[in-house]
């Protein structure tokens, strides 16, 4: 082959070369403008189906505010029940709402810029409040369908109404022991449900469970902690006081705990705590003295506008440990805290403005000087001052009041075994106490200046026993007739709580319940 043939081969050759890569070129970019068009329509055609049908099978939801709490409608015309957090029979219901994209009635009226007004005849498990939303109906059921299954039995002999807490709500109930009111709160049995005039003004508190980040809980003793929560005459919320005050005793932000608290006036308050510290002045005749002990300090305050005017802190007072009789173990080998005074209750006696205090594991009543913290008497218990006879004597008692002629009145739970296991009881100890424990509401009239005991009268109902919490009203002193909660119920078939004619012996009415498992820490009658 001459050099002219092979120029032209070479030639050909790339022209060969150049006409594949562009043919090439062009079927690729037909290939991928094809994709991209599906892709432009896959994409298309997934937004559309992710906008449209989503906007149209959507439920949405409502929110309604009863009584200024929230309710969440959801929007799926089933018809479907929901609970509300508060409701009243004394006073107007009001309903509202922030959305303005629906057609709302309330029982078949429309609502009126978004706010409806209505007054229940009745709270019931069959009661409902009807919300129709554009058509559809949807129901407000006035009793919570876990509120407490209750029956009450009778009348009370005596106008007013009964305060208590049961399970997770705080309620007030009529003589016939039908709801007037009720509010959920964030705890089991929430602590006391008070009714207090402040200057002409009616104030509604309790203590509402809350736990803290801050402050470990401490294990194995029975307490919660809590906040105070306060309400008006409509019983709407208005206050919360969350902590205790600050000061050398008390840490900064530490919770309330759940047995007690006073209102004294607007931003006036007893309040009080347990503590758990470790001590070091336990008496030399008790064990575990050497090496301290880690105790729980009953510790109440008096707290005025933010500041702590007067505290009271059990550990203060070394010859309280001695006085224990139950959870006193400061080797602290059975007990990682020993609660050896638990503090249940608080009163201010009129007569002279000092404190009457409650303690469980003392057996003990103690009177304390309002402004030096002095223990004026033991009132029960190994350091009793009165020398209360046997049948006077009082076991692990629970609310100690005054009845109007100044007489000292409380529950006696008679519990006469240790039931927090310290100290250890023989087979013998164990089967006595059993077999004497009965609970009873018991009044002392007492002298204070001669330490002594003039009278006493007990309210009883036979057979009842409760080893702990409970209350004790003393509602007409002529036929006595007490009001008596029975806290625990450690009886199976117990009422939540009673009210018997001591003289004739007759039960004027009781609350049932269905669940074994609620109980009332208080029960309070007021006349209003």
């Amino acid at each position: 082959m001459n050099k002219k043939k092979k120029i032209g081969l070479v030639i050909a050759l790339v022209l060969l070369c150049v006409v594949s890569v562009f043919a090439f070129l062009k079927a690729f970019s037909m290939y991928r403008n094809t994709h991209r068009k599906l892709d432009d329509i896959i994409t298309l055609s997934s937004t559309k189906a992710s906008s449209a049908p989503e906007a149209q099978t959507s439920k949405g939801s409502l929110t309604l505010f009863v009584n200024q709490e929230p309710v969440v409608l959801t929007l799926d015309g089933s018809g479907a029940e929901y609970d509300c957090f508060t409701l009243n029979t004394e006073f107007e219901t009001v309903i509202t709402t922030k959305d303005n994209t629906h057609e709302i009635l309330i029982n078949g009226v429309p609502m009126d810029n978004q706010v409806a007004s209505l007054k229940l005849d009745s709270i019931s498990a069959a009661d409902r409040i009807t919300v129709t939303v554009d058509g559809q109906e949807y129901y407000l059921r006035t009793l919570p369908e876990d509120f407490p299954d209750l029956t009450p039995l009778g009348e009370s002999s005596k106008d007013g109404y009964f305060y208590t807490t049961m399970g997770t709500f705080v309620v007030k109930f009529d003589k016939k022991g039908q709801v007037v009111f009720y509010r959920r709160a964030s705890a089991t049995n929430a602590g006391p449900f008070r009714r207090t005039e402040v200057d002409g003004e009616v104030l509604y508190s309790y203590l509402e469970g809350r736990s803290s980040k801050e402050h470990p809980f401490l294990t194995g003793i029975g307490y919660r902690t809590t906040a105070l929560i306060i309400l008006n005459e409509q019983y709407q919320k208005i206050d919360e006081v969350p902590y205790m005050a600050e000061t050398e005793k008390v840490p900064a932000n530490y919770p309330l705990e759940n047995h007690d608290h006073l209102i004294l006036g607007k931003g006036h308050y007893i309040l009080t705590t347990y503590v758990g510290k470790k001590v070091n002045n336990i008496p030399a005749s008790l064990d575990g003295s050497e090496y301290g002990a880690n105790v729980v300090a009953c510790i109440f305050q008096e707290i005025k506008d933010g500041k702590c005017i007067f505290e009271w802190d059990s550990t203060d007072h070394p010859e309280l440990y001695e006085a224990s009789l139950e959870a006193g173990d400061y080797t602290n080998v059975t007990r990682l805290w020993s609660d050896y005074a638990h503090f249940n209750s608080i009163i201010i006696d009129p007569k002279d403005n000092n404190f009457i205090c409650s303690y469980r594991d003392l057996d003990s009543i103690l009177k304390i000087d309002r402004e030096t913290g002095e223990i004026l008497w033991f009132l029960g218990g190994k350091f009793d001052d009165f020398n209360l006879t046997e049948e006077q004597q009082f076991h692990r008692q629970h609310n100690a009041t005054l009845t109007e002629d100044g007489s000292i009145l409380l529950f006696d739970n008679g519990c006469r075994t240790n039931i927090l296991g310290y100290p250890v009881l023989s087979a013998e100890e164990q089967s006595e106490g059993e077999r004497t424990q009965h609970s009873r509401g018991l009044k002392l009239v007492i002298d204070e200046d001669k330490k002594e005991v003039i009278d006493f009268e007990e309210y009883t109902v036979d057979g009842f026993y409760s080893a702990s919490m409970g209350s004790a009203q003393l509602l007409d002193d002529a036929t006595d007739t007490a009001l008596l909660g029975w806290g625990g119920k450690s009886k199976a078939g117990m009422p939540l709580f009673t009210e018997v004619n001591c003289s004739e012996k007759t039960i004027n009415f009781e609350m049932l319940c269905g669940d074994s498992d609620i109980n009332c820490y208080r029960v309070t009658h007021y006349d209003k």
